[in-house]
């Protein structure tokens, strides 16, 4: 972010040199199998949580190849989505995802535009990401009620490390009503983090 001091963005890169070690050692040790299995055990644990049973409203990413991939839940809830002009009925049964509208961020400038997520209205955007279409309808931050928040490390309270560019370090903040979780392959998982005043902490993360 700008204004960073030269200090703890050198931290910073440092810690994403090493990350990236990790993350390649993590690959040569385990099998796709044995990934595949984790990341379903990291979304059943999201999945059972009562925070995300109970929410009308998800904010997701599009991961990257070093995030705890996406795809498996997008296309899973969203089968799971309420149609956008059917009224969502309290009380609905079936899969915890049942009845709730998904949401993917837009990159505009230097900020995160919330927007509803539907799979026939993707397409690759800032740096590749999977991005919505500008015509999707606009989400307002603090109608989140559940955000998992992608991260290049997490510590296990909460602390978060991304891209250094600060894009959900600004989207944060706003979402007033939201449980903030991370998600994350155990690579990813450190005891510490060098932290600004500006870096955001999570309410939970699931490895």
């Amino acid at each position: 972010m700008p204004g960073v001091p030269d200090a703890l963005a050198a931290q910073k890169r440092s810690l994403r040199r090493l990350l990236k070690e990790r993350r390649e050692s993590f690959w040569c040790e385990t099998t796709p199998e044995e990934r595949a299995a984790y990341v379903e055990s990291v979304w059943a644990q999201v999945e059972a949580s009562d925070a995300f049973r109970s929410a009308r409203t998800v904010l997701l990413y599009a991961s990257l190849p070093d995030e705890l991939p996406t795809d498996i839940v997008l296309k899973r809830w969203s089968q799971e989505a309420p149609d956008p002009i059917a009224p969502v009925m309290p009380g609905s049964t079936g899969h915890p995802s049942a009845g709730k509208t998904l949401v993917l961020p837009l990159v505009e400038g230097a900020s995160l535009r919330l927007k509803r997520y539907r799979p026939d209205a993707v397409k690759p955007g800032y740096q590749g990401i999977l991005e919505p279409l500008p015509s999707c309808p606009d989400i307002a931050p603090e109608a989140i009620d559940f955000a998992i928040i992608p991260g290049r490390a997490f510590t296990p309270d909460g602390w978060r490390l991304g891209r250094g560019k600060g894009f959900y370090d600004r989207l944060l903040p706003t979402l007033a009503n939201a449980l903030k979780v991370g998600v994350a392959y155990p690579y990813q998982i450190v005891e510490q983090l060098p932290v600004g005043p500006w870096d955001a902490h999570l309410d939970v993360v699931y490895y």
